[in-house]
């Protein structure tokens, strides 16, 4: 599980194809990733090679679309004692704070 934040600075150029948001939601969708996003980034479930390469291939294609910079930030849970999804996680989260 990751959580994916991208950032775009610099200029961009004049002839931009694609907004990088068009870019990230087509890539989300295609990748057969559970997904949530949030206002702030995007949560994704899966392998860490296959989000790794995700995340590079977007990088790349936000370039292509004539963006100058993109800074990115990945955040990895990588839990190998035993397996969670992000589900099970909220789920968890959800009922510690309720005693509260």
């Amino acid at each position: 599980m990751a959580i994916v934040d991208m950032v775009l600075s610099g200029s961009k150029n004049a002839e931009v194809k694609k907004t990088h948001q068009e870019i990230v939601k087509e890539n989300l969708e295609t990748s057969g990733f559970k997904y949530i996003q949030t206002p702030m980034s995007v949560v994704v479930e899966g392998e860490l090679d296959d989000i790794m390469a995700m995340v590079k291939k977007i990088q790349e294609e936000i370039a292509d679309a004539g963006y100058g910079r993109v800074f990115s930030i990945l955040r990895i849970d990588d839990r190998r004692d035993k397996k969670g999804t992000m589900e099970q996680k909220l789920n968890s989260v959800r009922s510690k704070t309720e005693k509260m």
